[in-house]
């Protein structure tokens, strides 16, 4: 753990992270959201500081990986596609070959397009990007490879109506390299492909203000936010907010609209959760019978970088009848028809595929397999041999072929490879949220001359993407964390809300911010850590979170409050 020590050193200590968090956020969401989200991460990072081990985390990733949690919050809110990717976080100036590209991008899955912007767009090396995306490196790896097996299919698709601005030169110009690459073993042209529209991509990106020591005035705006958290809500919100005591609100302007401030107690109402099934649906495969070795058609995708192999074993129907794979399988690595010698390893992490896979005529599965850092006699793979449960047969595939090299590691010695569970080719996993997943919350709060003991007031925005029914009325929490912990936990003031369903429910309508007035007692001590949050299903990392935070600061001649 670090001690926070002044405002200035946390804004010395991300000054050198700050062009990375600003090329990772402009992947994240659009670009005009982008300064904002790296803000609200960097203030989030302030919170925390004091939780940061540098035993377990570097500064970047630390930082990076809050900032990826904060962004995919974001763009969880939003509903329906991304829209014309001219206009996205994702994209520059775009000539027709690169709209192609982001496309592809987009349609990968959530951890292949987060490797790929990691690794691509905001230059980290494996390491740096494993760290980031919480997995181990030969993971990261292997998912690269998958992720540009996957472009290769998607941009060699035939353009669909509503890829009007697609150019068919890309489609060309990729399939010859294909051509070329399969033939002649030259670079993988996905992989120069994006390497060379990435280096577009940050070029054209607008950088952060450099760092100038000679004084804070002419910092970045980015490390006043971190240094200077008073400065957060007019950073963030551009603007000052009038006095809460005596709002005039203009009915005719919706965003001048203040719900009153009244203690209501809390109700603790059931908040209802939706839930979206994983794709392809386990309880299909689960009750099909499981396949047997005559039934498959196998083929394997290998790759290396560095001192790791990595291999995709795709498996498809060879009858078109519906069977499963579950588990992990037998894996025996041979050389010229013996045992290689080569220990085996299971992948045990949090994403591993736990279900059964279905294999159809629809729906194909995979195996992932990695080897990484052979440091011992060199020995090559020829065969491996999956051999499938209950005497189902067995598979025999190519091997890895020569081991990987030894990346300054001898003391590891003879590495395993790694074995992954039978999974689908493409799945999305089930997701749980509430009718709360579009709604953000800011806050602001005035300057008050007010002694400990007294009332703070300050306003709290909700603003939803989606319109959200005010019923049941949520439940939400103010809690001061700064000396000892304080809760006070109300209902929302949804009676007063003036936006209305057709049957009369109050609602957030799509996107109207709407402001609730709000009232907290200064405390004795300062400072305290500040948080305003909505009481949603506990338990469940699924389930988002609607809440804003800042700092409050306490003298005996009043009370300043910043909240962002």
């Amino acid at each position: 753990m670090v001690e926070p020590d002044s405002d200035r050193d946390f804004a010395d200590w991300v000054a050198p992270h700050l062009p990375a968090m600003s090329r990772f956020a402009g992947r994240l969401v659009a670009r005009s959201e982008r300064d904002d989200v790296v803000q609200d991460a960097l203030v989030r990072a302030w919170h925390r500081w004091s939780t940061f081990d540098p035993s377990r985390d570097t500064p970047s990733g630390w930082l990076l990986a809050i900032l990826a949690d904060h962004g995919r919050r974001t763009r969880s809110r939003r509903t329906g596609p991304i829209g014309d990717l001219r206009d996205s976080g994702a994209t520059v100036e775009l000539a027709p070959a690169d709209l192609g590209l982001e496309r592809a991008i987009a349609r990968l899955t959530e951890r292949q397009r987060l490797v790929v912007n990691l690794h691509h767009f905001v230059g980290l090396d494996v390491a740096a990007c494993a760290e980031v995306a919480r997995c181990a490196p030969g993971t990261v790896k292997a998912t690269l490879h998958h992720a540009r097996a996957r472009l290769r299919d998607l941009l060699d698709e035939p353009p669909g109506p509503e890829d009007v601005s697609r150019d068919d030169s890309l489609n060309t110009s990729l399939n010859d390299s294909l051509n070329d690459w399969a033939t002649t073993g030259s670079r993988d042209p996905v992989e120069t492909c994006l390497t060379e529209y990435a280096g577009r991509w940050r070029a054209a990106q607008s950088a952060p203000l450099s760092v100038d020591p000679a004084g804070p005035e002419t910092r970045s705006p980015w490390l006043a936010v971190a240094a200077v958290v008073v400065a957060v809500a007019a950073v963030i919100a551009g603007v000052k907010i009038a006095q809460l005591n005596n709002p005039v609100p203009d009915p005719s302007d919706r965003t001048s609209i203040l719900v009153p401030w009244r203690p209501l107690p809390a109700t603790h109402p059931e908040i209802p959760m939706r839930s979206t099934p994983a794709r392809p649906d386990p309880a299909i495969a689960a009750a099909v019978a499981p396949c047997r070795a005559a039934q498959l058609r196998t083929s394997t995708d290998t790759g290396g970088a560095g001192g790791t192999r990595y291999m995709n074993v795709t498996i498809t129907s060879a009858t078109g009848d519906p069977c499963s794979l579950s588990g992990y399988p037998q894996v025996e690595p041979l050389t010229r028809g013996h045992d290689s010698g080569i220990p085996l390893a299971r992948r045990t992490d949090d994403a591993v595929y736990r279900h059964p896979a279905l294999v159809s005529s629809t729906s194909t599965g995979l195996l992932q397999l990695s080897w990484a850092n052979w440091c011992a006699p060199p020995v090559t793979n020829d065969q491996i041999r999956i051999t499938l449960a209950d005497g189902a047969g067995t598979l025999l595939l190519t091997g890895f072929g020569v081991a990987p090299a030894c990346e300054g590691l001898p003391a590891t010695g003879k590495s395993a490879i790694g074995v992954d569970t039978f999974q689908p080719e493409h799945r999305s996993d089930p997701s749980v949220h509430t009718a709360y997943a579009s709604v953000r919350a800011s806050s602001n709060m005035m300057t008050t001359h007010a002694l400990p003991g007294q009332r703070a007031n300050f306003a709290v925005t909700l603003m939803a993407t989606n319109r959200v029914v005010l019923d049941p009325c949520p439940d939400y929490t103010i809690t001061l964390s700064g000396a000892s912990l304080r809760v006070a936990t109300y209902q929302l003031n949804c009676a007063d809300v003036p936006f209305k369903t057709e049957s009369g429910q109050p609602c957030l309508p799509p996107g109207t911010p709407v402001r609730f007035a709000m009232q907290v007692t200064a405390p004795l001590v300062t400072p305290q850590d500040f948080v305003w949050s909505l009481v949603l299903p506990e338990n469940r990392q699924d389930v988002e979170n609607v809440e804003t935070s800042g700092v409050l600061t306490v003298d005996t001649v009043g009370i300043v409050g910043t909240v962002d």
